[in-house]
């Protein structure tokens, strides 16, 4: 029996949700979790699971962003004025939908990935059609599932060293960042309270 046909279906689950919230500008590493789980994959059944999980998770995150930003757009304009930093990336969305048009959603999905939620968002406030936007979704979201399945399967052995070496100095950056935050906020307030 194959490794990822065994595992516990809440492990999937998590896979599936994992990615799904990705497309609404959630971090989550969807990128990070389709390589590592593929780099467990021992066949080709394991590796059309995962696949067809997270075209699936990928592309329903894509549209219910779009169908968010489409059906609640009054709501929306107001929220995105509000939050500068959402307010700067749906700009530069739009700079890029003017110089590229629909193609936008397509590039957005596996060379741009880093625009693609706001890409959704942005769509569905501008009212793209619905067909243009799944065509360009599904064609897109192919090439990026495809990409990342194939590096976590072929490179396997060098994935699984690369997670070890992040998981071992993962810890040691994130104490040596909050030590660097908590000291320049510490300092920060003394001098402003005059006690140093």
């Amino acid at each position: 029996m194959s490794d990822i046909i065994s595992l516990d279906v809440y492990y999937l689950l998590y896979y599936f949700f994992a990615i799904f919230v990705a497309f609404f500008a959630v971090p989550t590493g969807a990128m990070i979790m389709i390589v590592s789980f593929a780099s467990i994959a021992t066949g080709l059944t394991d590796l059309a699971l995962l696949g067809t999980l997270a075209f699936v998770a990928t592309v329903s995150g894509d549209y219910s962003a779009y169908l968010v930003a489409k059906y609640f757009k009054v709501r929306f304009d107001g929220y995105i004025n509000r939050i500068m930093w959402l307010k700067s990336k749906i700009h530069l969305v739009s700079k890029v939908f003017q110089k590229y048009g629909g193609y936008t959603v397509f590039l957005t999905r596996f060379a741009l990935s880093g625009l693609g939620p706001y890409v959704n968002l942005f769509s569905g406030l501008r009212d793209l059609p619905k067909k243009l936007f799944l065509q360009a979704v599904m064609s897109g979201e192919i090439i990026y599932v495809s990409m990342f399945i194939f590096v976590g399967y072929f490179f396997s052995e060098t994935w699984q060293a690369v997670v070890l070496i992040v998981k071992d100095y993962t810890m040691f950056a994130v104490l040596i960042g909050l030590g660097i935050v908590i000291t320049t906020r510490l300092t920060k307030f003394l001098l402003k309270e005059r006690i140093i």
